[in-house]
């Protein structure tokens, strides 16, 4: 098996040389309709250091208190939109699809880029460029299973909607695990195909230029 050890610091690294010290600003853009997901009126009881009184507004709580984790940690001048979602996603007793996020699109060989020829997530390419590259579109977009709540998945485990709280036995942490897919948006993620190993479009990625495989000593 292939051993790898990711480098960690490019994303800070990037973004902080490209800009002021100032944090980024990440701003949730909830795209659920009227009483369901962020919207969902059920009622429930305030839980660590989450005051909603329903738990559309606890979820939505949690999801911007991760989205404002990671915006305090890195640099930059460009609003970062995370789009949204929860959604009824695939559960049974023995597994479960908590959650997704990822960049929307990326960019290569623009002005400010670090290196040529290489994918850069639009999240960090905005922030390298100094300018929005993709308009009023988002830059992540991020979907989270509903379905646990309804105690049907995994043994009848729910979410925790605590904030930065640890999560009771029998829940799960919604906020670390949108804190961790949010990484990913930003840009903790390839663009090579795990199957084939191809590049996208025969060009690098920046993540995978920081990948290091020791089986190989490279």
């Amino acid at each position: 098996m292939i051993m790898r050890t990711l480098k960690l610091s490019w994303l800070f690294a990037l973004v902080i040389a490209s800009s002021s010290a100032q944090a980024v600003t990440i701003t949730v853009a909830n795209n659920d309709g009227a009483g369901e997901g962020f919207n969902d009126t059920t009622a429930v009881t305030p839980v660590a250091g989450n005051a909603g009184t329903t738990r559309g507004a606890q979820r939505l709580n949690a999801f911007t208190a991760a989205a404002n984790a990671w915006g305090a940690i890195l640099g930059g001048n460009v609003t970062v939109v995370v789009s949204a979602q929860m959604n009824p996603l695939t559960c049974n007793q023995s597994s479960a699809l908590l959650g997704s996020a990822g960049a929307t699109t990326s960019f290569r060989d623009f002005t400010g880029a670090p290196r040529a020829s290489t994918w850069y997530p639009i999240a960090l390419a905005n922030q390298l460029r100094g300018s929005d590259l993709n308009g009023s579109s988002s830059e992540i977009s991020a979907q989270f299973n509903s379905t646990l709540d309804a105690g049907s998945c995994l043994n009848g485990t729910t979410w925790w909607y605590g904030i930065n709280s640890p999560a009771p036995a029998g829940t799960l942490d919604f906020y670390t695990v949108v804190l961790h897919e949010i990484g990913h948006g930003l840009g903790v993620a390839t663009l090579v195909n795990n199957s084939s190993g191809e590049k996208a479009l025969g060009f690098d990625d920046i993540y995978m230029v920081f990948l290091q495989d020791h089986t190989s000593g490279k």
